[in-house]
């Protein structure tokens, strides 16, 4: 049976903190996927344990990979959106916000 260390219990109190205080922040997405990669190339750069090397460095390349997908898609459904808004507002629309 597997029992987590308290410094292993620490560092995963620690990230729900961060989660649930990124959670409560109102980010970009293009700014989450640029973290995602940042932390791919953390664990690129990091000295790792030679029996498992090759699979964790493995994955951190293809999520680094993903990330850098799904920014480039993000960014064309925004460009996207924006044409959208854009071509909406021509006709003569506008937007009404309640709250300002």
């Amino acid at each position: 049976m597997y029992i987590p260390s308290v410094e292993n219990r620490k560092r995963r109190q620690r990230r729900e903190r961060e989660v649930e205080k990124m959670k409560k922040e109102r980010r970009y997405i293009c700014t989450v996927h640029g973290e995602i990669e940042d932390l791919a190339d953390l664990i690129l750069s990091t000295d790792l344990p030679a029996g498992y090397r090759r699979e964790i460095r493995s994955a951190a390349r293809k999520i680094k990979k993903l990330a850098e997908e799904a920014r480039d898609s993000g960014q064309a459904m925004e460009d996207r959106l924006r044409d959208y808004y854009d071509a909406v507002e021509g006709l003569g629309f506008v937007r009404f916000k309640e709250n300002g």
